[in-house]
C-alpha cells in the first residue's frame, strides 16, 4: 500500500509491515501514481474481448454449416445422418426436418462485420503503442507511412528513451546512495551512466578521423582509437612507439631535404625563335609598303 507505507501479504489485507522497518528498501515514484501499466490495461482488455469476438465470428461465419435435412416421421434417416456427420470433421453441422429452416442473421455483410473488429484491435495497438514508446511507426507500417513521418517518430521515440535513461540514473545516483553504502559498496567518485550509442559506422567514422589528420594535421589520441574501435592495446604499446619513432628518424636522416630545382634553370633571356618571328611580324605591319610610282606630294 503507497500511500499508507505498508508492505501487505495479500492484495485484499488491510494491515501489513511497514517498509521504514528496511533500511535497504527504497520506494520510488508517487504513491498515488498507479504508472503506465494502469493506463493500458484498459486498452489490453478491449482488445483480448474484441479479438475473442473475432474468433467466434471467423468461426460461425467463416467456416461452411453441414446441413442435413430429414423426414420428420423418418427416425432412422435421422440417426443415419448424424453418423455420417460424425465421420465428416468438426464443421458446423444443424439437422433438421424438411418442414424446420435454419437462418443466420448478421448485422451487416460478412467483410463490414470483420472490419469493425480489425479497426478496433488497431485502435487499441496504437494507443498502447503511443502510451508506452510515444509512436505507432516503429513498430508498424500504415498507408500514410512515410520514411519522413517514420524519421520523425523515431526521433520522438529516443526523447520518450532519454528521459527515461535520465530518470533510472538519477535514481541510482542519488536516491540509491545510502542504501549502497550501506551494503558496503563505496560509491565515492563514480557515477552510474548508459553508454552513448554509436550512430556512425566505423568506416565512416575512420575516414572522418583520415581528413582530419591529413587535412588539418590535428593530433589523435592512440587510446581514444583503441577505445572507439575495439582494438586491443599490446602490452608492450610503449616500446613498439619508441621503435616507430627510432625508424622514423633514422628514414629522415638516410634521406636528406633536396632543394628544389628552379623551374627556369638553363634557360637564359634571349627570346626564342617564335618570340623573334612574332616581333618581326609586328614591326612589319607597322610600316605601310611605299607605292611603285612614287607618291603625291601636293598636298
Amino acid at each position: 500500500d503507497p500511500v499508507r507505507e505498508l508492505i501487505l501479504r495479500h492484495q485484499t489485507d488491510i494491515t501489513g509491515h511497514s517498509w521504514n522497518e528496511y533500511t535497504d528498501l527504497l520506494f520510488v515514484g508517487s504513491p498515488s501514481d498507479l504508472g503506465l501499466l494502469a493506463k493500458a490495461a484498459p486498452w489490453v482488455i478491449y482488445k483480448r474481448n474484441t479479438t475473442g469476438d473475432w474468433a467466434q465470428f471467423s468461426e460461425v461465419f467463416g467456416m461452411p454449416i453441414q446441413e442435413y435435412i430429414y423426414d420428420s416421421d423418418d427416425d432412422e434417416s435421422r440417426q443415419r445422418a448424424m453418423e455420417d456427420a460424425a465421420g465428416a470433421g468438426s464443421l458446423a453441422q444443424f439437422f433438421h426436418a424438411k418442414d424446420t429452416e435454419l437462418k443466420l442473421t448478421e448485422a451487416g455483410n460478412k467483410t463490414g462485420s470483420a472490419d469493425v473488429y480489425e479497426r478496433l484491435c488497431e485502435r487499441c495497438n496504437n494507443e498502447i503503442s503511443k502510451l508506452i514508446l510515444g509512436n505507432t511507426l516503429t513498430t508498424e507500417s500504415s498507408e500514410k507511412g512515410t520514411q519522413a513521418l517514420g524519421t520523425v517518430h523515431k526521433k520522438v521515440e529516443d526523447k520518450v528513451l532519454e528521459a527515461d535513461r535520465k530518470y533510472v540514473l538519477n535514481v541510482l545516483n542519488y536516491d540509491m546512495t545510502d542504501i549502497l553504502l550501506r551494503m558496503g559498496i563505496n560509491t565515492e567518485g563514480g557515477t552510474f551512466c548508459f553508454p552513448e550509442p554509436k550512430e556512425t559506422d566505423a568506416g565512416t567514422k575512420i575516414s572522418i578521423l583520415t581528413q582530419l589528420k591529413k587535412n588539418f594535421n590535428i593530433p589523435i589520441d592512440d587510446d581514444y582509437l583503441y577505445e572507439e574501435f575495439g582494438i586491443d592495446k599490446p602490452a608492450n604499446y610503449e616500446q613498439l612507439k619508441a621503435e616507430q619513432r627510432e625508424a622514423a628518424q633514422a628514414a629522415q636522416i638516410q634521406t636528406p631535404n633536396k632543394e628544389p630545382e628552379p623551374a627556369n634553370k638553363g634557360r637564359d633571356d634571349e627570346p626564342t625563335p617564335k618570340q623573334e618571328r612574332n616581333f618581326r611580324n609586328w614591326l612589319k605591319g607597322f610600316f605601310v609598303k611605299a607605292p611603285a610610282d612614287g607618291a603625291a606630294l601636293d598636298w
